[in-house]
Parts: C-alpha cells; sequence; structure tokens
C-alpha cells in the first residue's frame, strides 16, 4: 500500500501504529470528560488539546507522549508474542477502546476513574456486566460478537496486506524484552530519583494522587492508570531497621524517665477534648 504512493513499504507500519495510538488516547481523553456539565464541543476540545499542546513547540505540556509510551510498549508486547501485525493493530486499539468507555462508566456511575486493583474483578466478569446492567447471556453474546468482530477485521486488513509473520525471531526477542521493562518501569514512576521518575518529569507529568479524576485528565488516563500500579505507602528510610528503631526507644525512654521524676502534672488525671 505504502508503495503504491512511492514510499518504501516499512514505512506504512510505523505510520500507521503511530496514527491509531494517537487516535485511541484522544478517544480515551475525550471519554473521561464527564461530570463537569461539558458540552460535546468542550470535550472534544479538551481532548483535542492535549494532544496538540505535546507537539506545539515551545509547550511545556508533554503528557501525551508519556501515554504514547505506554500504548506502544503494550503493541510491542503483543507485536512479539503474534508475531502478526493486523491482529495485534486490532487487539492493541480494541483494549485502549474498552479501557476509555469502561473509565467512562465508572466516572458515570462511581463518580471514580479506572484503578489498577480495578482488574481484580475481572476475575468475576459476569458480577462487573451486572454492574452496567448486562445479564450473563448478553455478555456472552458480547463476547461471541468481540470475537467475529476482532476476527473479521483482522481478514479484511490481511486483504489488502497478505503478510503474515511480521518479524524473525532476533527482532522480537528484543522488542519483548524492551516493552516489557517499559511496563515494568510503571511501578517507579512515584519512586523519586528513579529513571522513570525522572523522565516522566521531564515530560511535564504533574502528579496528583489525591485525585485521580483530575490526575487523568491532567497527565492521561492511560499513564496515570499506569502510575498507580506502584503500591508502595512509602518508601523505607536510609537506615532504618529494628535495631534502629529500638535503639530510638531506650533513649527516649531514658529521657522520659528523667522527666518523669520531677513532673507534677500528669495527662491521665487532666481532662482532654479531641475535636474532629
Amino acid at each position: 500500500m505504502a508503495a503504491s504512493i512511492g514510499l518504501p513499504r516499512w514505512f506504512f507500519y510505523p505510520f500507521l501504529v503511530l496514527a491509531s495510538s494517537t487516535l485511541v488516547i484522544w478517544f480515551v481523553q475525550f471519554k473521561i470528560q464527564v461530570g463537569m456539565n461539558q458540552t460535546l464541543e468542550a470535550r472534544v476540545q479538551a481532548a483535542t488539546n492535549f494532544v496538540i499542546n505535546s507537539v506545539i513547540p515551545g509547550s511545556q505540556n508533554h503528557q501525551f507522549i508519556l501515554n504514547l509510551i505506554f500504548v506502544l510498549a503494550f503493541f510491542g508486547i503483543i507485536l512479539a508474542i503474534t508475531n502478526r501485525f493486523w491482529l495485534t493493530f486490532v487487539l492493541n486499539n480494541l483494549i485502549f477502546i474498552i479501557f476509555g468507555i469502561a473509565d467512562q462508566q465508572k466516572l458515570i456511575y462511581r463518580n471514580e476513574s479506572i484503578l489498577p486493583s480495578d482488574l481484580s474483578q475481572l476475575s468475576n466478569p459476569l458480577t462487573l456486566v451486572n454492574f452496567i446492567g448486562i445479564n450473563a447471556i448478553e455478555f456472552i453474546l458480547l463476547v461471541l460478537v468481540s470475537v467475529l468482530f476482532i476476527w473479521g477485521l483482522y481478514l479484511l486488513f490481511r486483504r489488502y496486506d497478505a503478510r503474515i509473520k511480521f518479524a524473525k525471531w532476533f527482532v522480537r526477542v528484543p522488542l519483548l524484552l524492551f516493552s516489557g521493562l517499559v511496563i515494568i518501569s510503571a511501578r517507579d514512576l512515584s519512586t523519586t530519583d528513579t529513571i522513570p521518575d525522572q523522565v516522566a518529569s521531564k515530560l511535564s507529568d504533574s502528579p496528583i494522587p489525591w485525585d485521580v479524576n483530575y490526575d487523568q485528565r491532567q497527565n492521561g488516563a492511560i499513564y496515570s492508570f499506569m502510575r498507580f500500579f506502584d503500591n508502595k505507602i512509602m518508601n523505607m528510610p536510609k537506615g532504618y531497621s529494628k535495631q534502629a528503631i529500638e535503639k530510638i526507644n531506650k533513649k527516649y525512654t531514658k529521657v522520659a524517665n528523667q522527666i518523669n521524676q520531677n513532673r507534677s502534672n500528669y495527662l491521665n488525671q487532666q481532662t482532654v477534648i479531641y475535636v474532629f
């Protein structure tokens, strides 16, 4: 197809992946613009600005690129495993389209964005779909239709590009390792001074962990979702150990005993009112 318009064949694939990835990121950002009484025009504008602002010269908002990195990483993993470009193309786009729709539904019904912890609900899909009013039979039919739709798209694209196996093993293995490393790096996005944290900071990441909904609108829903895979409550302080705590306990127990020798007022003899 690319060769027919005077371009090398290999140029067509990255161009298509980049274009489709940009569109799914726009779609996800469009879907999460709910709960703020926005008009359709305002929602389209918000999603469009999220994409365009990242490529404007001199812009300080590059969060779109952070989302693009993870979309491409998922594409790389699926492609390395299946070695089928068009199957990967369909599956990867559908994954993020479904993510955008599911994120919107949770925002509508719960006023809360999708979090990695919600993935545990996938073990009981029938209960999950009942939440949006779909029964078991409708769910099974939806799955069958989805499978047929994916297969139909795959066959349709194959008509225009008969290439079956996409790459040799010595290309797929590094692709799988690199893409997997990008996905795993999400666990360090909230850890100060790690490489993922430094890269994200350079690309305008502005974490808003106290408001996940706003974090998704500001930094991108896909990137924000990946960031919350980091489940550490806090980083271990330097020098922290059981022995260090016991040493501190002994030190201040001794200080307290010295102070209490001449203490005339005790807390257990006073009335304390706590207002909250």
